[in-house]
């Protein structure tokens, strides 16, 4: 048996856009084990994948018989390796053959192609699948949209992919809710205090804060019967892209070469501006006004008349 060994220590959204390679991967070694390596944070997006054998969070490094027992056939590496090779290094010496892509700092095609590139490495040579999350929990029944709006605990420069005024939502959503929706806010428990701002402002009974009140899989089950996502550039952007829920999405500062999500579905909401290749590899420190966070309620409303 082929024992496959993935590394991805990155954020939900980065986890999410792994999946069409992990589906190829299995495709031309059916029955190969293939193990992920990854935060705790992103282990629900493999849990329950018909593509992944073992799922592995950094407790491993705590735990030298795991270690001195693992071996692997092959270790694949994501691009931009060397950020975490601190957590890489200790699974070298476990694997008889080391995939690495160049560590460039610049990304001229998706991430996910980067990741396609581990595949066809090992033998794939087919078109890209399309992104996979497992969930097999309940959706609501009614008819609802998705409010994504803060910022998933991942480091502190993200809240940035915000808006610059939040209370830009307290409108989308009173609209969303005259067309006949009712709003789940989803996100983190950091998200938790923006929605319940917006959420008292709105008609009572018409919108519900679950921000921090669910796992991954539960908020995903929510995702994926919803009429409508609007949210920003976040892990939970990407989980909708896997059921291509019609979507709208508030774009400010990442580079939508590297992050725009595979969905068919999206309307993307932006202030053009030619510095964001660059901006989220750090050039968005010496940007003092920082434009493309000034999306106005009437932007995001026409996003979501093209797609209910």
């Amino acid at each position: 048996m082929l024992k496959i060994g993935f590394i991805i220590y990155s954020g939900l959204g980065n986890a999410v856009l792994t999946t069409p390679m992990l589906k190829a991967i299995k495709v031309i070694h059916p029955d190969s084990q293939l193990s992920v390596f990854t935060w705790d944070r992103c282990t629900e997006v493999f849990q329950d994948s018909p593509y992944v054998d073992e799922i592995f969070n950094t407790d491993i490094y705590k735990n030298k018989a795991i270690l001195n027992n693992l071996s692997l056939d092959i270790l694949l590496t994501p691009p931009r390796w060397r950020t975490w090779e601190h957590l890489y290094r200790p699974l070298l010496s476990c694997a008889k053959n080391i995939i690495k892509l160049p560590d460039s700092r610049g990304w001229v095609k998706h991430e996910s192609e980067y990741n396609m590139d581990l595949a066809k490495a090992i033998g794939y040579s087919g078109s890209t699948p399309s992104p996979y999350f497992p969930t097999s929990d309940k959706s609501p029944t009614e008819k609802y949209a998705v409010l994504a709006i803060g910022y998933l605990k991942d480091g502190a420069e993200w809240h940035l992919k915000q808006i610059s005024d939040n209370n830009v939502w307290i409108t989308v959503s009173d609209y969303l809710i005259k067309t006949g929706h009712k709003v789940f806010f989803l996100g983190s428990l950091d998200d938790y205090e923006i929605a319940q701002n917006i959420v008292s402002e709105l008609p009572h009974g018409k919108a519900l804060n679950t921000c921090g009140a669910t796992t991954v899989k539960q908020a995903a089950a929510i995702i994926k019967n919803a009429n409508i996502f609007v949210g920003l550039d976040c892990g939970l952007t990407h989980i909708a892209s896997c059921f291509q829920v019609p979507s709208v999405v508030a774009w400010t500062f990442t580079d939508r070469t590297k992050n725009e999500p595979l969905n068919p579905n999206i309307e993307i909401i932006e202030i053009p501006c030619d510095k964001k290749s660059t901006c989220q590899y750090g050039s968005w420190k010496n940007c003092k006004n920082k434009p493309c966070r000034d999306l106005t309620a009437d932007m995001i409303i026409s996003g979501i008349n093209k797609k209910i």
